[in-house]
């Protein structure tokens, strides 16, 4: 068995004999490696994960909006808490409403936030789009 001791990354495209795969080592532990390239395809669903949000000291709202929605898509954002230790806590799931108050979320326990968001088409495989999402907070004094 051989050990590697790097990082690899092997990008194919399942049935698409004109995607040429790439491939890419590390050469040593420390380095980071990254391959960008385009897939062109069809899925039902999708979704998108902010990095952290914060730290705060107090939550105010969350907004988004999205474009390209139609009549049988699904949409829905979910938030969650992120405390000092980097543990993910869900505190709101598939949320509907565009304009969300989150007083009520804790900055002492959650200083910092993730959002996830979901849409489905099943019908016509065509995705709403995020416009744009923002959480408004106050943050630490520098």
């Amino acid at each position: 068995m051989i050990e590697l001791e790097t990082s690899y990354l092997f990008v194919f495209q399942k049935g698409n004999n004109d995607f040429f795969p790439i491939e890419r080592h590390a050469r040593n532990d420390e380095e980071i490696i990254e391959i960008k390239t385009f897939f062109e395809g069809r899925s039902d669903r999708g979704s998108i994960k902010t990095e952290l949000i914060g730290p705060a000291s107090n939550w105010s709202n969350l907004l988004w909006e999205t474009s390209e929605q139609e009549a049988r898509d699904s949409i829905s954002v979910d938030v969650f808490g992120v405390n000092e230790t980097g543990e993910e806590t869900i505190l709101y799931e598939k949320l509907l409403d565009k304009n969300v108050d989150l007083t009520s979320i804790s900055a002492i326990q959650y200083p910092y936030l993730k959002l996830n968001w979901n849409t489905k088409d099943q019908v016509n495989l065509t995705p709403s789009q995020l416009d744009y999402w923002r959480v408004l907070y106050e943050p630490f004094p520098e």
